[in-house]
Parts: structure tokens; sequence; C-alpha cells
């Protein structure tokens, strides 16, 4: 009797521990399954009000943008978020928290994003006292990200993206009147997602076969 009382003891502990892991590990078919979580703070733009709009719409973009090309392309089943995940300390261990919450295995998240233009160079020609200088400016975009597995933090990544976009003629000094980014909105959005498009070919390595 003793005896087979320390079996059905010991049968009774090892389906109390499977239990316990089943309910605090992701499952195995998690791995196709994918979190993209917009964590930008508008507040955290620092723009006037038609740029700081435009920047909320951008990452509105970038979320739709990631989650149809980790779905389209890498065949990833995708559930996209807007959760403000402050960088505090403690943002692995609430990313953590939603891949078991939603039984993913892995979590795109952006937290910061600039789309903006840069004078690059100015060209002088001309003889003395009729000189014309031409500033070149390039379009910029700079976003944040960080892909996460369950119980780790597989990437980070401050994406820098730049191509030429235009000339304008300098008036006075070497400083020109540079393109305006709310007006320019199509040429954002574009450089926005040729930005996401090099991160996700960045991240190929960290991904399952097959996908």
């Amino acid at each position: 009797m003793q005896a087979h009382a320390a079996i059905i003891s010991f049968f009774s502990l090892v389906f109390t521990v499977s239990d316990l892991r089943a309910q605090n590990t992701v499952p195995a078919d998690s791995a196709g399954v994918v979190l993209v979580i917009n964590a930008c703070d508008p507040n955290g733009f620092h723009a006037r009000k038609k740029k700081e709009a435009l920047f909320m719409e951008l990452a509105d973009t970038l979320n739709v943008y990631l989650s149809d090309n980790l779905q389209t392309r890498y065949g990833f089943t995708v559930k996209p978020l807007q959760l403000r995940i402050p960088d505090d300390g403690n943002r692995n261990a609430v990313v953590d928290s939603l891949l078991t919450a939603y039984q993913a295995g892995y979590a795109v998240l952006f937290d910061s994003l600039d789309v903006f233009f840069q004078q690059t160079r100015v060209d002088v020609s001309g003889t003395k006292g009729n000189k014309e200088r031409i500033a070149y400016y390039d379009i910029c975009a700079d976003i944040h990200y960080l892909l996460f597995s369950p119980g780790k933090m597989l990437k980070t990544d401050m994406n820098k993206t730049r191509e030429f976009f235009t000339t304008r003629k300098v008036i006075s000094g070497l400083l020109a009147a540079g393109p305006d980014i709310v007006s320019k909105k199509k040429h954002a959005i574009e450089m926005m997602e040729k930005n996401a498009h090099g991160f996700l070919w960045g991240i190929e390595t960290y991904l399952p076969p097959g996908h």
C-alpha cells in the first residue's frame, strides 16, 4: 500500500509540474504569431501641431505596413497593438507578459519615429560678385525598432534611411529654406516604408525557418 501510494504521489507531482509549465510558457505553435506594437508617444515628437498630427498618422501607417508585410511576406499571424510602453526598466517584462497573453512567439515594437529633410551641402558656382549657391537636401527617416521573443530582447535598431530629394537656390548666406515635411506627406510615407523594409530584411535571421 505504501509503495502504491508513493507511485500515485510521484505521478501527481509530475502532472502538477507539467500543468504549471503549460500555463506559464508560450505554446510551441506561437512561433507563427507576432505582435506589432506602436509604442510611440505623441508628446515625444516635440513638433508643432500639424507636424505632430502627421507623425501620429505615420506611426499608424507604419504599424499597418509592418503587419501586412509580416503576414504576406513571412506568413505570420499578426496582432497589431497600440500601447505606449515606456522604456523605464520594465519594458521587457511588459512585452513578455503580452507575448504570453496573446500566445505569440515574437513582438516587433517601435517607439520613436522622425521623417525630415536635411541639407547635405551647398555648391557654389560663378564669378566673384555673381555667384550662385545651390543647396542639396536629403529626405531622412529615423525609426527605433525592437524585436522580442519570450524572455529575450533579440535586437534593438535605430534604423536610419537617407536619399537625395531636391535642390534649392540659396538666397543669402549659406542657408536656404528647405522643403516642409508636412506638405510632402506622400514622400514621408514612402521614406518610412523604405526604412521599415530595411528593418524587416535585417531581422530575417532571427525568424524561424519557413518564415
